[in-house]
């Protein structure tokens, strides 16, 4: 993301007649990609999660759970993209931040995580 950044600020044009219609356009392409986001989450990727906690050997969970993650992780990444194309179409940087920030943040937010396995809660409460 930082990429896409550096690359609009460097080569972005400076501000022609940018139409705002455009803007109105990609800002709502990327609202329905948040909400495609969660609703991946929701459908592959919990129900992998909750497959794969009761049996980890379960090959097709983890699939769909490597799917739905990286389908997460590319819609994260398009929301930025959004903001570059959108510098690459003349917008002003501040005008693109948000598409930036909200990229990184969703990338940070439904970013991968490591699982706290019971037996550790289990072994803690056993030597008190």
């Amino acid at each position: 993301m930082l990429v896409y950044v550096g690359i609009g600020e460097a080569v972005g044009p400076p501000h022609p007649g940018v139409n705002l219609i455009v803007f109105r356009a990609i800002a709502l392409v990327s609202i329905v990609t948040v909400g495609i986001i969660l609703v991946v989450r929701r459908a592959i990727v919990s129900s992998a999660v909750q497959r794969l906690a009761n049996n980890p050997a379960d090959a097709i969970a983890l699939q769909r759970w490597r799917g739905g993650s990286l389908a997460t992780f590319a819609a994260c990444e398009a929301v930025a993209l959004y903001g570059f194309v959108l510098r690459m179409q003349g917008f002003t940087f501040s005008q693109v931040v948000p598409f930036y920030f909200g990229g990184f943040l969703l990338m940070l937010y439904f970013g991968p995580w490591k699982a706290v396995s019971n037996d550790l809660g289990a072994s803690a409460s056993a030597g008190e």
